[in-house]
């Protein structure tokens, strides 16, 4: 008797892992939705996700994630991961886009930096942008942008190892203006009226 429920157990123990697999198999689809990673069109390319690097004839580009990528033709040394990362872009080079739709209207600027969701979604053909967590602008070029400072962004900025730190030779104060920009220099007719300001200040009545 104890031979015949054991048999049963096993026999149960069996079905049930059977079914746990057919079930398993059910949830995990095996569509071009989960696509698995691999070579891609041009040369020493990496394609990962549905979509991917669909039109690509460029070389060293990497796109990880649903319709990364998806326009690019002659575009090379481009990393992109996320869905529709660098999505637009087209013949832009080194570009780096980590997030859901980062660098996502980009077709032509090289050498982006997009972190974050939609992050350097507003540039379209300017190089050499860093946008961390911000659309940035359309005619941003060379900029390095932090947060993004419409309703809802940042308020607040905390940065440690700056206070009470001895500076070096050179040092000189930052100044910030109304639009959050950080520079050490006041355009000259501003430094021209600060002068002026002074000397009325010190003046003999």
């Amino acid at each position: 008797m104890d031979r015949r429920w054991e048999s049963l157990r096993e026999r149960g123990l069996m079905i049930g892992f059977s079914l746990m697999a057919v079930l398993l198999g059910a949830l995990v689809r095996t569509d071009t939705a989960f696509a698995q990673c691999g070579p891609a069109a041009g040369s020493k390319n990496t394609a990962c996700g549905a979509g991917v690097l669909t039109h690509n004839t460029g070389t060293n580009d990497s796109a990880f994630g649903f319709k990364t990528l998806f326009n690019n033709t002659n575009g090379g040394g481009n990393t992109a991961s996320g869905v529709e990362a660098l999505f637009s872009n087209q013949s832009g080079d080194g570009n780096v886009a980590v997030g859901r739709g980062a660098l996502g209207s980009n077709k032509t600027g090289k050498f982006n930096i997009g972190i974050g969701i939609g992050a350097g979604s507003a540039i379209f053909d300017t190089d050499s942008n860093i946008e961390i967590g911000t659309d940035g602008f359309s005619g941003d070029r060379n900029i390095m942008r932090l947060g993004e400072p419409t309703p809802g962004g940042q308020t607040q900025t905390f940065i440690a190892g700056i206070r009470d730190v001895t500076l070096g030779i050179g040092a000189e104060p930052v100044y910030i203006d109304d639009f959050n920009q950080l520079a050490n220099r006041f355009p000259r007719r501003h430094v021209t009226s600060a002068i002026s300001a002074t000397w009325a200040a010190r003046a003999p009545v």
